[in-house]
């Protein structure tokens, strides 16, 4: 699954709980809120 815009990661954290055996990866153009997001979720792919 992919998180387009997701920015600090918040979306992709209530998805991956959502879809627990899902692989998700957030993608986003900002690349400081990638790195927001990277510092939040770290087992998470951005």
């Amino acid at each position: 699954m992919l998180g387009i815009g997701c920015g600090s990661g918040n979306r992709t954290f209530v998805l991956k709980n959502r879809f627990k055996d899902a692989d998700i990866i957030g993608v986003d153009y900002s690349e400081n809120m990638l790195e927001k997001a990277k510092n939040k979720l770290s087992r998470y792919d951005f």
